[in-house]
């Protein structure tokens, strides 16, 4: 992956703040205990704005700590709405289906599930990802030193795979150029969380130029798609002839749906098999155990993500008054939902702090819950799937390199590792 990209990486996670908190799990736990609804914003504790919060500061803002709390937050859009997020993101975006509720919700993520169904993500997962994570991770252990920072590869993989899911041109520059934009796009919407109002101006102006290019390349593709039949099992090819309650997407919604998906799909991604991949390297006994069985590469992927999810919270917004463990919660209140917290809740998760393999099931929450549970889901756990099996594979023997900075995890809403150093045999 190109260097400007790497700087982006950077870049976005020190606007974030992700390079400023380590270790927020203790405070989080502190919280289930004496506070589990919070007057207030738990990020303003670490010095970060609230995801929730109005533009004027002037809304009253509530956090959760509990599983149970916040699972029922996350399944109740009603009265949690996700309108927050489209404050946000409208600007850059266009109404994306993230912050869209009722009715709305339901029709366009009728249109969006036949291009997610669990038989095309295995399809894509042995004709894509497999060949693509097997190619570039041979590539990196052909190395005559035997060393790498596996930040390169994950911020490769997951823009090469998603980038032929979808049916973009197959391109390394337009991998490239799609992929920065993309992040561009991401680090413009965190502008409302600058201090400095001229700056933020100019973030957004930024990201919207960014947001427009790449919205207008993707219309040229899906056009030209369309034309050419839309016959293929591609994502792309997927969305065009998908048909809900006699409703088909229009090649402006499957450009913008795309380039809001561009950025969880690569950026996210790439953080999550970070933290996965820092996790297991470790705990060598837990590495050893996926050698041996690979059929625990995927729930150690789970519960990689439920110990270190990319981001630990989830901005909703109240649509009414509610009443939350006997906290009474006004109507147009802005609610911090601490997924980092619910994930290792005591009450939930038997010894919350150990990775363990064979957990008994409970919903981590890297992915969502609810209506918005994300939908590409399953190919993102594919996609880590494919390359910590070669990884495995390719690699013997992969562990730590003794003679760099051990990885460290920090962030709140973009948490992973700066650089993970490996050697191998």
């Amino acid at each position: 992956m190109s260097a400007t990209i790497s700087s982006v990486f950077d870049e976005l996670s020190r606007e974030v703040g992700s390079t400023l908190i380590g270790d927020p799990y203790p405070l989080f736990a502190e919280r289930r205990r004496e506070t589990p609804v919070m007057e207030g914003d738990i990020m303003g504790e670490f010095g970060l704005p609230a995801m929730a919060a109005s533009a004027d500061g002037s809304r009253p803002m509530y956090t959760l700590f509990r599983y149970e709390d916040v699972t029922a937050a996350l399944r109740d859009a009603a009265t949690f709405s996700s309108r927050v997020i489209m404050e946000v993101m409208e600007p850059l975006f266009g109404r994306v289906v993230l912050g869209m509720d009722g009715e709305e919700h339901r029709l366009h993520r009728g249109l969006y599930a036949p291009a997610f169904t669990r038989r095309l993500v295995e399809s894509w997962r042995q004709e894509v990802m497999r060949p693509v994570a097997r190619q570039m991770v041979r590539g990196i252990a052909a190395t005559p030193d035997k060393r790498t920072n596996l930040v390169d590869l994950a911020l490769a993989f997951p823009v090469k795979m998603i980038y032929q899911v979808i049916g973009l041109p197959e391109d390394q520059e337009a991998y490239d150029a799609f992929a920065y934009r993309a992040l561009v796009q991401q680090l413009a919407s965190m502008g409302i969380n600058r201090s400095n109002p001229e700056e933020t101006m100019n973030a957004r102006r930024r990201g919207l130029e960014a947001s427009n290019v790449t919205y207008e390349q993707l219309l040229g593709v899906v056009k030209e798609r369309r034309a050419l039949g839309s016959d293929g099992d591609d994502l792309m090819s997927r969305m065009i002839r998908s048909d809900f309650e006699g409703q088909r997407m229009t090649d402006e919604q499957i450009a913008g749906f795309i380039r809001v998906l561009l950025t969880p799909a690569s950026e996210t991604t790439t953080r999550s098999f970070l933290n996965v991949t820092t996790l297991l390297l470790q705990r060598p006994e837990v590495l050893d155990q996926l050698r041996q069985d690979r059929s625990l590469i995927l729930p150690a992927i789970d519960e990689g993500m439920r110990i270190e999810p990319v981001a630990v919270v989830i901005g909703r917004i109240t649509t009414r008054q509610v009443e939350v463990r006997g906290v009474t919660i006004p109507a147009h209140a802005g609610i911090t939902l601490c997924t980092g917290s619910a994930n290792r809740d005591e009450d939930v998760f038997e010894d919350p702090e150990a990775f363990n393999l064979h957990r008994k099931f409970r919903t981590g929450l890297g992915f969502g819950l609810g209506p918005h549970l994300c939908p590409g889901m399953n190919a993102a756990r594919a996609e880590m799937h494919e390359t910590i099996d070669a990884l495995l594979d390719e690699m013997p023997n992969l562990r730590l390199d003794p003679d760099q900075p051990a990885p460290e995890i920090r962030g709140m809403m973009l948490r992973s590792p700066a650089a993970v150093h490996v050697v191998w045999d």
